[in-house]
């Protein structure tokens, strides 16, 4: 697993480093002089909190930004590991939840009310969003979860932080404790979180870019040594 720095204004690859422990990235950045350290101005990163100390200690002046695709992810595996964990054969239900899940996953609004297919789990026509409807009300634990899931889901499109703070200090007693571990990792992030609504950037770019290097990888089979992998990009390909 290596430690990528992209430019996100020219969206080029800045370098690779062959290593993800702080000790290496903070080694890495050092060779920089604190002068132009403290000219950074944004970072964008996951969630993985050690890094943000890291990164303070570094770039003293930097906005640190949580990328929000991330911040979706938390809350969108912690409602579908909901759904698995209700998947079980003795469950009536267990067809329909398993073969609905994008459903359940998708955003409430994207939902086709009007137009009705034939399904066979229903034997019946029936819109997406009745099928919805159905499959969260036959457990209130998944209810009480996707109530939570879809207005964090929705202030992270609209970019509306008060819908968001609101929604994870809410009490949300019945929700499953995936869900309350996903709540929890977000309040921990306190104020960064908050800077993913503020500013436009995003780790977007870097999880393209991440993309285009394992299918490199997976192209050649491997590459027996990290340097012959990172000699093989020319930059402006990426």
């Amino acid at each position: 697993m290596a430690f990528i720095i992209v430019d996100h204004t020219n969206k080029n690859i800045f370098d690779i480093n062959n290593s993800r422990k702080s000790i290496d990235i903070e080694k890495y950045f050092k060779h920089y002089s604190k002068k132009e350290r403290d000219n950074v101005k944004f970072i964008t990163l996951d969630l993985y909190k050690p890094y943000y100390k890291l990164m303070h200690s570094l770039f003293r002046n930097a906005i640190l930004i949580p990328d929000r695709f991330h911040i979706v992810i938390q809350v969108r595996n912690a409602l579908d590991k909901t759904r698995i964990k209700l998947s079980v054969k003795s469950n009536p239900n267990y067809r329909k939840l398993k073969k609905y899940w994008k459903l359940i996953l998708k955003d409430k609004r994207e939902l086709n009310r009007e137009n009705k297919k034939y399904q066979n789990c229903f034997k019946k026509e029936i819109s997406q969003y009745d099928i919805v409807t159905y499959l969260i009300n036959t457990n209130e634990e998944l209810y009480e979860t996707y109530q939570v899931y879809q207005p964090i889901l929705y202030s992270i499109n609209i970019r509306n932080k008060d819908i968001f703070k609101s929604i994870i200090n809410g009490k949300n007693i019945k929700i499953s404790k995936y869900m309350k571990k996903a709540i929890k990792t977000l309040k921990n992030m306190g104020n960064y979180i908050l800077n993913a609504f503020d500013y436009q950037y995003s780790n977007g770019i870097v999880e393209g870019t991440n993309n285009v290097i394992k299918q490199i990888k997976h192209t050649a089979c491997g590459y027996r040594k990290f340097k012959h992998l990172k000699a093989k990009r020319p930059i402006e390909s990426y």
